[in-house]
């Protein structure tokens, strides 16, 4: 009797619902003028349109959820003092002044098969192999021996005034000490111009404190990738910036070589300068990314910045707050692959290269372990494409994504003789110095007063995506969401009155029982 009742009760809700539903088709299959066969067909219909509808679903769902974020160009351009001139890393390629250590002298006597003359040659000329490659494989130092990198070639290296000779920035003359620092990278001893200081760059407080290759004097930064200048910060603000394109409104550099210092050795055939252009907020990978500036040549480099962000709704689900470094306060790629190696070679070598930022517990490797650090990123590089074909699911050793923001500097460089000596001649200007050094120039300057930046952000909206779908719904099946109220209301509201007006209608028939005296 009760399953009974139940099956009138969903004939009737059916009947109803075919009756009444906006969904198209469905009001045949209830006409008492429709034939079985027409049933059946319209049946039949209904259940491919809404295997269609089902599978055209899934297809949008999974374009949205894997091909979510779309490069697109912005819809407003930015003025180039909006966004900081480039960080700018000259590093000589002759490491050592003559009178301070003769590399070359003392490469050729151990050749020979002489003795250093003392314990200070020794320990420099060990210090040294870590800058000269060419020299690594030819001399096998064993053991260990207490060696102070860095100290060995600050003491050795030219200073700032001896390099730079003459500096200019927006077509002012200024002292070069004055816009460049000392720091020092995978190359030794450098100087750079406009990069974060220290406090802005670093997490200092997990560095060893004996570190300090990155300048800690400078003026605390106005400005990051992610909210750019402040509105108040002014023409002199840090990191610099450009006012405008063009040569006067750039950065120049005269630098000099003393002819007498010149050496093929350590580096091998080349000579000159390395010059690496960097976002202000990128630690610097010069012997990995570096242009070269030849002796005797001005270069000139004329920029073009692009600059990548995220808006909408992908700025609140930014991972950088998710990926937080170690030894850096800003998270980008560049910085990630720094600390990855870091990680890396200290994991493999149980030491690391002198110039890697480091904790205390981390020891500089010495000479004897200069092979075991000298390739880590191709070791990275090749374990990553190794475990990618293989199949591996975590196939990224650095899992280094690109950040949400991103500067970079696109770069149209040429070069041409620059004669120092001749120029002077030309000025009733004293030749007899000149004459004694190989001079190099270097020009920087913006290309364009504007730029358009890229932007990253949703290919479809909540909106778009439901959009999406009610058009595949409403093609399928000619549904909208008060077919979806339709079927909601029938399941629950209204089999619930239909069921409560059957039970009043055809109350139960009480059972009488006979008599019994």
């Amino acid at each position: 009797m009760f399953a009974s009742k139940i099956k009138n009760t969903l004939k009737i809700l059916w009947r109803e619902y075919c009756s009444k539903t906006s969904v198209h088709g469905v009001g045949f299959l209830k006409l008492h003028t429709t034939s079985r066969y027409e049933k059946f067909m319209w049946s039949l219909w209904i259940l491919l349109s809404l295997a269609g509808c089902v599978y055209m679903t899934y297809v949008g769902y999974q374009k949205w959820e894997n091909n979510s974020v779309v490069i697109t160009y912005a819809t407003q351009s930015l003025h180039v003092w909006q966004i900081p001139f480039p960080a700018v890393t000259i590093c000589p390629v002759t490491k050592s002044r003559r009178e301070a250590f003769d590399f070359e002298g003392t490469y050729d006597e151990l050749k020979r098969g002489g003795g250093l003359m003392d314990d200070d040659s020794y320990g420099i000329f060990r210090a040294m192999l870590h800058v000269c490659v060419s020299t690594v494989n030819i001399f096998n130092f064993t053991g260990s021996y207490s060696e102070n990198v860095v100290a060995t070639l600050r003491n050795i290296s030219f200073p700032l005034e001896d390099m730079l000779e003459k500096c200019s920035w927006k077509g002012v003359a200024i002292d070069c000490g004055e816009i460049f620092s000392e720091i020092v990278t995978d190359e030794g001893v450098c100087y750079n111009f406009n990069i974060l200081t220290a406090e802005d760059l670093l997490r200092v407080e997990n560095l060893d404190p004996t570190y300090d290759s990155v300048d800690f004097s400078r003026n605390s930064s106005l400005w990051s990738n992610e909210k750019e200048y402040t509105r108040y910060s002014g023409s002199d603000v840090y990191p610099r910036r450009a006012l405008g394109a063009g040569v006067k409104a750039g950065l120049s550099v005269v630098l000099k070589t003393r002819k007498s210092e010149v050496e093929h050795v350590c580096r091998g055939g080349m000579d000159g300068f390395k010059v690496l252009l960097h976002s202000p907020d990128e630690f610097p990978m010069v012997s990995e990314f570096y242009m070269r500036l030849p002796l005797g040549k001005s270069a000139a480099m004329f920029l073009k910045p692009q600059l990548t962000k995220v808006v909408g709704s992908l700025e609140s689900e930014s991972f950088e707050s998710d990926r937080k470094l170690r030894f850096f306060k800003v998270y980008n790629q560049n910085n990630c692959h720094v600390e990855c190696i870091t990680n890396y070679t200290f994991g493999k070598c149980g030491c690391i290269k002198f110039s890697m930022p480091h904790a205390p517990d981390m020891k500089i490797c010495n000479s004897s372990q200069i092979e075991c650090y000298q390739h880590g990123l191709v070791a990275i590089n090749e374990r990553s494409i190794r475990l990618q074909l293989q199949g591996s699911s975590t196939y990224r050793v650095c899992n280094c994504l690109p950040a949400c923001y991103e500067l970079v500097y696109n770069k149209e460089i040429s070069y041409t003789p620059y004669n120092a000596e001749a120029q002077a001649t030309s000025k009733n200007e004293s030749s007899n110095d000149i004459s004694d050094f190989y001079h190099s120039q270097l020009l920087i300057a913006m290309k364009t007063d504007r730029t358009l930046p890229l932007t990253r952000c949703r290919l479809n909206s909540i909106s778009d995506v439901l959009a999406n779908l009610g058009g595949i719904f409403g093609l399928f099946i000619g549904g909208t969401t008060i077919s979806l109220v339709e079927i909601v209301y029938f399941c629950c509201i209204r089999s619930v009155r239909v069921a409560i007006t059957q039970h009043r209608l055809h109350p139960a028939t009480p059972k009488v029982f006979p008599w019994v005296p």
